[in-house]
């Protein structure tokens, strides 16, 4: 592992990438772990260990039990991504992951997208239809953010603003970005999408990617 960090500059995203993980009937929502910011070695491979041992967990063996899936089988790799210092980020469905509509859903925040993924602040959410018209706009309270910064502790929780709460994480041409993004990945994988998406410096990354697995059993994407 220390020899394929080496080709890779730090700051790192240590993730979980499970055989079960995100397939069709089995998301593990939350239940693996994903250590953000890591700068040195040995904090990687520690990190890469704690994500290995979570496989074992009493949370992980129950899940995967009620899908029918046995713990013994599922095998953990670990995924190091370079660090994203998102200026904004979030998750965004390519269908209405209620009703199955063909409608993406695009939800936000300002830095990292760990506040909206934990669920712990109520992003902004965008709707955007199959004209590319965006259908519904909901400003939320997002009291908090979490940025990268370079002293003290690498990543650090903070208030926003008032400005920050009262307007928009996105514009509109970066709402339509990740919505056609999102679109894009539905018709070239044939399934519903639920991703995890960045802005940095106006750019859009791509972070992950996996099935929306809570979508109707009658929603129909053949018609793709």
């Amino acid at each position: 592992m220390e020899a394929a960090l080496a080709e890779l500059p730090p700051p790192w995203a240590v993730r979980s990438s499970s055989t079960a993980e995100d397939s069709k009937g089995a998301a593990f929502p939350g239940l693996f772990t994903t250590v953000l910011d890591v700068g040195d070695r040995s904090s990687a491979i520690e990190a890469a260990v704690l994500i290995a041992t979570r496989r074992n967990d009493e949370s992980v063996v129950r899940y995967a039990e009620s899908r029918g899936i046995g713990s013994e089988t599922i095998r953990m790799g670990v995924i190091v991504q370079t660090m994203v210092p998102a200026d904004s980020a979030g998750v965004a469905f390519s269908r209405d992951p209620i009703s199955g509509a063909e409608v993406v859903c695009v939800e936000a925040n300002y830095g990292l997208g760990e506040t909206v993924v934990d669920g712990s602040v109520t992003p902004d959410e965008y709707c955007v239809d199959t004209e590319d018209r965006i259908v519904q706009r909901r400003i939320g309270s997002k009291k908090e953010k979490v940025v990268t910064t370079t002293s003290g502790t690498r990543l650090r929780r903070l208030p926003t603003s008032a400005r920050e709460r009262a307007k928009c994480v996105l514009n509109d041409d970066q709402v339509l970005l990740v919505a056609g993004l999102a679109r894009r990945l539905d018709q070239e994988t044939r399934q519903a999408i639920d991703l995890e998406w960045a802005f940095v410096d106006g750019r859009l990354a791509l972070l992950q990617a996996r099935p929306i697995t809570t979508l109707p059993t009658s929603t129909n994407l053949e018609s793709h």
